[in-house]
């Protein structure tokens, strides 16, 4: 049987959790711009609306999209190429660098 995820359809790497990917990314995007419109459309109609929204809600935006294209990119990488992996490695030679002096 064909498996269709949204891993697969938007060329993701094809993780276990791929099912609450597909939920939560869209979600979550979708409802940062809710709250960009909200955020701009409350105040123009008369309501007194705390405008912290609309400076959150683009960065949520950006941070969404920063997933989605990261995602993207490593879509074909292995666990030997893994960018977590080279960032790990960094960590440990920046850690003995620090301690070394």
């Amino acid at each position: 049987m064909l498996r269709h995820s949204a891993a697969a359809i938007l060329n993701f790497p094809n993780p276990f959790n791929d099912h609450a990917l597909a939920i939560l990314l869209p979600t979550s995007l979708i409802l940062s711009i809710a709250t960009i419109v909200v955020g701009l459309v409350v105040p123009i109609v008369g309501f007194y609306h705390p405008f912290i929204p609309i400076t959150i809600a683009p960065l949520t935006l950006v941070h969404h999209i920063s997933i989605t294209w990261f995602l993207y990119k490593h879509r074909d990488e292995t666990l030997e190429t893994s960018f977590l992996n080279h960032l790990h490695a960094g960590s440990i030679l920046a850690s003995h660098g620090t301690i070394r002096g």
